[in-house]
This record gives structure tokens, C-alpha cells and sequence, in this order.
């Protein structure tokens, strides 16, 4: 019988091989996303000792049975009487009583458009700003930069002697050697600079600071939605940490301070937080006046990013606790993540109140008088 061409060497499976290395890589690939998964969900307690705790545990936390209560076994609160860092004034710029005469410098003029161009959360280096400085002369639509010092990670990208104290986790510095150089030569060109500084939204210093940590009512670490840790804004350690990072800022020879995430979570169990004594609103009118009080000496402007929800839908209470009767008392600028469709209805919110600066990915045409690219 003669033979059939093509089907010699069919056996009805692969080389065993070939299976062999496709459940090794699929093993590799599954290991790799549990490490990632377990790094984001490990929480140090106030002991030091380290759990992964994932954000649907909230649901079985002691003391859920009775949400009024701690119970009788959680840890207690630290307690507010234990020595905490100070906002150290800048006596240099403090006017004496007996030279009050002496006219104080006048303040940095502002411009009256922004075409922003934002720098990644990254170490900025010499190279980097001269990367920057190119850029922007090549693009004359661009006459501010923006430029991330602290990020929601809870990394500080400039050599700050105020970060918060960690008992576990490393310190959150990340700079390059050249970093304050290059600092120091961005903020002293003509363009408008930015110091951007994330506020409560911090992984680090929540869980390494026992103090600042926000909680939920049994007194545990909490994490939002999306698992992420946040520092408590009623807490006066945490107030001082985000304050005296402002203040190092300007003393750079920033032009503006854009705070970020300055508000309460706003997605998971937020029934579970606990907020203290005073009311969300109460708190972070605290905050923006401590930062305002703060930033005097040195004339800088004070901005905030808030969700766009908070400019479109007014009259409708934020989970974040956020709104413009608490900022407008204390800012200068309201910057939010929008589309252009969505730019004017969020100017209109904030006519005669304060200026809005859009944060947009696409251009509408015509573009904004500001703007910045995202």
C-alpha cells in the first residue's frame, strides 16, 4: 500500500518538552502577579510585625458586628500627647515688631495664562533639565513647568529634611546626586515653576508611621477601593509632615504649590473610616489653613487638584469631603483632570471664585487661555 505523504511523522501530541516549558512559564508569569499583589497588600502594625491584610478583609474586621465601638482587644490609638514634629518658622522672614516699617518685598507677579508642561514622578537630574529647558524653548506654546516632589506612593523626589519619621519602612527619599542642582536651576529660570505634592494618598509613610496613619473603626490600617493607605488629616503629626514639605518647596524658589489628593478617600468601605472628632469638612479646612499659614512668608501661590465631580456637580456633597467653600477661603487655583467638553462647565463653577486651570490629554479647539497636558 502505498504511503500517505504529510502523515509520517503524526502522532497525535507535541514534543512533551514543549509542554513542559509552557506550564513552567505559566507558573512564572502567576508567581510574579501574587509577589506584586502581596507587596501592595502588606500592612506593618503598630507592633512592627507585618500582615497581608486585602481590602475585602474590612468586611470581616473586629468590631464590625457593632461599628460605634472599638472592641475591648484593638490596639489603642496612639496617644496625642507624644512628641511630634513642629512647622520650624523661617525666622529670617519674620518681620520684627521693631522694624515693621521696613516694606516687605513685593510678591512674584503671576501669569495670567498657564500652558503647563507636567515632568513624571521621577528624580529630576541635570540631564532631565536640560531635556526640560529645550523643550520648552523649541515649544513657546509652554511657560510653566510642573514638577512632582511627592507622589501618591509616598515618594519625596527632593532632599527634604522634613520627611516623616517611618519605625519599618525605609525612608521615602528618592533623589539623584544632582537632583537639588538641578532644582536649583529650574526654579531659577523665567519660567513659571510648579511644585506638585501629593498629600493624604501616601503607601509609605501611612504604613510606616503608626501616628499618621489613617483608620478604620477597630482601629486598624484602612485601605480604600483601590487598595491604596492614606494618612489621617485630623491627625496633627500629618498636618505638619504635608505642611512642612510645602514650606521646603518654596524655600526651592517655587512659584506655586499644586496639592494633590488633599482630601479623604473616596471609594471602598468609607463607613468604616474613622473620622474624629470633627466632620471631614472641618478637617481639611484645618489642613488648607495650616498650609496657607505656612506658605505666607514666602509668597508663592497655593493651588489644589480636586475631582471634576466637585466643579460639575456642585451642589452635590463629595465622598471626599472636598468642596469649593472649603478651598476657595485658602487657595488661589483649582486645577482638575477634564475633558475638553467639560472645561467651561467647571470655568463657570468657579466664576468670580477662583481660577481654574484644566488638566486635559486632547485640546479642544479653541484651546483654553490655560491649560495643562496630561
Amino acid at each position: 500500500m502505498p504511503k500517505v505523504k504529510g502523515y509520517t511523522s503524526y502522532r497525535g501530541r507535541g514534543p512533551l518538552w514543549k509542554l513542559v516549558v509552557t506550564v513552567l512559564l505559566l507558573a512564572v508569569i502567576l508567581a510574579s502577579f501574587g509577589v506584586l499583589l502581596l507587596q501592595r497588600s502588606m500592612v506593618v502594625e503598630d507592633d512592627g510585625t507585618r500582615q497581608v491584610r486585602f481590602p475585602w478583609q474590612e468586611e470581616t474586621d473586629p468590631g464590625a458586628e457593632n461599628p460605634d465601638v472599638l472592641p475591648v482587644d484593638a490596639e489603642p490609638l496612639p496617644d496625642e500627647t507624644e512628641p511630634e514634629p513642629s512647622v520650624t518658622p523661617d525666622t529670617e522672614t519674620v518681620p520684627d515688631e521693631q522694624t515693621a516699617e521696613v516694606p516687605e518685598p513685593e510678591p512674584p507677579a503671576q501669569p495670567d495664562f498657564f500652558h503647563v508642561y507636567p515632568v513624571q514622578a521621577t528624580p529630576l537630574s541635570v540631564s532631565t533639565y536640560e531635556e526640560i529647558s529645550w523643550l520648552l524653548r523649541r515649544n513657546s506654546q509652554y511657560n510653566a513647568v510642573s514638577v512632582r516632589l511627592k507622589d501618591a506612593e509616598g515618594w519625596v523626589y527632593f532632599d527634604s529634611p522634613n520627611i516623616i519619621y517611618t519605625e519599618v519602612i525605609t525612608e521615602s527619599k528618592n533623589i539623584a546626586a544632582d537632583t537639588t542642582e538641578a532644582l536649583k536651576k529650574l526654579t531659577g529660570a523665567d519660567t513659571h515653576t510648579i511644585a506638585s505634592l501629593a498629600c493624604f494618598r501616601d503607601w509609605r509613610a501611612s504604613n510606616g508611621n503608626v501616628r499618621a496613619r489613617l483608620r478604620n473603626l477597630s482601629g486598624r490600617i484602612f485601605q480604600d477601593g483601590n487598595e491604596d493607605f492614606w494618612l489621617d488629616p485630623s491627625r496633627e503629626v500629618t498636618r505638619t509632615y504635608l505642611c512642612n514639605l510645602a514650606r521646603d518647596a518654596a524655600e526651592l524658589g517655587f512659584d506655586e504649590i499644586l496639592l494633590t489628593d488633599a482630601c479623604y478617600p473616596s471609594v471602598g468601605r468609607l463607613d468604616r473610616i474613622l473620622y474624629g472628632d470633627l466632620s471631614t469638612a472641618e478637617n481639611l479646612a484645618v489642613f488648607f489653613s495650616e498650609v496657607r499659614k505656612t506658605l505666607e512668608p514666602y509668597h508663592v501661590a497655593l493651588s489644589v487638584e480636586v475631582p471634576k465631580e466637585i466643579l460639575l456637580n456642585r451642589d452635590t456633597p463629595h465622598s471626599s469631603g472636598l468642596s469649593i467653600d472649603i478651598i476657595a477661603p485658602y487657595v488661589d487655583r483649582v486645577y482638575a483632570k477634564v475633558e475638553p467638553s467639560e472645561v467651561q462647565g467647571c470655568t463657570d463653577a468657579l466664576a468670580g471664585v477662583l481660577m481654574f486651570v484644566p488638566e486635559l490629554s486632547a485640546l479642544p479647539d479653541p484651546a483654553p487661555a490655560r491649560y495643562v497636558y496630561r
